[in-house]
């Protein structure tokens, strides 16, 4: 019976094993992203690309982990969006993938391309594809017949995808150092209308952009006078306007308290008081700012009709508001 037991133990964990090995074979099985969609070079040079599909080394399980990893920081993402409509070159694969990817290092040179194919039926992605394998596999044939050991070339390639509405943009970094050489980086982008099937100025992209978010109101503002009509909006706003209005009826009350004649403060948060006979509107500010440490705004200010004037504002703090307000009371001012 012991033993019955332990076989079925036994049995049980291979079953496991296999099932958790046929997953992971499943999942970081080697890629099939390195197609023979790349031209290739007629030379004869042993160190030049000449069929983009090398042969497979069996690989360790870290690098299959590191190469499941890549490919998916390099798939094009395409969550929650209907692309059943696209026309696909392969069906069986992304709009947007690795069509050639390659990973060499030794003493005279570092390649780490990721070369990206778009996997949709029309003359211009097809144009795209051909002009962009030709140009990184070419460069990549150049770095490859580097013979020396003072100018060690490091050269990569790598792209990120985006579909944003009917706009499919990618945007590929390329990166080149040369020996003691200043490391040269170029980015560029492609965009290109699945809808309509053209390709897309960037620039008119970024102007439409700007346009409809920065020109005039700013975008920010915008959404934020959007959000003043909800029911969490107009809470937060009777909220403020009832702090700052109790704030203009502290200062209009503390106003009239010390003698002032007061205006305003009852439905504005401002609040008007007429200065004391025999001197202006910008004498009472100096003598209030230095006699009290109080900054209000002088009459003149709005024009001639402001003189003799003075304005406070209720847009501070309560606790500000009263001692600002109980300085003021407490002053003598002397003409």
């Amino acid at each position: 019976m012991e033993n019955a037991k332990k076989i079925y133990i036994i049995i049980s964990i291979i079953c496991v094993l296999s099932i958790v090995l046929g997953a992971y074979a499943q999942f970081f099985g080697k890629r099939d992203s390195k197609t023979s969609d790349i031209p290739t070079n007629n030379t004869t040079d042993e160190n030049v690309i000449e069929n983009p599909v090398q042969p497979e080394k069996e690989k360790t399980m870290e690098e299959l982990k590191n190469e499941f990893v890549k490919t998916i920081n390099n798939s094009f993402n395409v969550e929650e969006k209907d692309i059943s409509k696209i026309e696909r070159i392969n069906t069986e694969k992304s709009i947007v993938y690795i069509a050639y990817s390659i990973q060499q290092e030794n003493k005279f040179y570092d390649i780490d391309l990721n070369i990206p194919m778009i996997n949709i039926k029309g003359n211009i992605p097809k144009e795209f594809n051909k002009v962009t394998q030709e140009v990184f596999v070419k460069k990549a044939n150049e770095v490859r017949k580097n013979k020396n050991n003072a100018e060690k070339i490091i050269y990569s390639i790598d792209y990120v995808g985006y579909l944003n509405d009917n706009i499919l943009s990618i945007i590929i970094k390329s990166s080149l150092k040369q020996g003691n050489n200043p490391q040269r980086i170029i980015i560029q982008t492609y965009n290109y209308n699945i809808e309509t099937k053209e390709k897309v100025s960037l620039n008119k992209l970024w102007n439409r952009r700007t346009c409809t978010k920065f020109n005039g109101v700013s975008y920010v503002v915008q959404r934020a006078a959007e959000a003043t009509f909800t029911e969490e909006g107009q809470k937060q706003i009777k909220e403020n306007i009832a702090y700052y209005m109790e704030n203009a009826k502290t200062i209009k009350n503390g106003l009239e308290d010390a003698g002032y004649t007061v205006f305003g403060g009852t439905n504005s948060p401002y609040v008007w008081l007429k200065v004391p006979d025999g001197i202006t509107s910008w004498e009472f500010f100096d003598k209030l700012l230095e006699e009290v440490n109080v900054v209000g705004t002088p009459g003149s200010g709005f024009g001639p009709h402001g003189e003799g004037y003075f304005r406070l504002t209720a847009f501070g703090t309560k606790e500000n508001t009263k001692e600002a307000i109980e300085r003021i009371k407490n002053w003598k001012l002397k003409k």
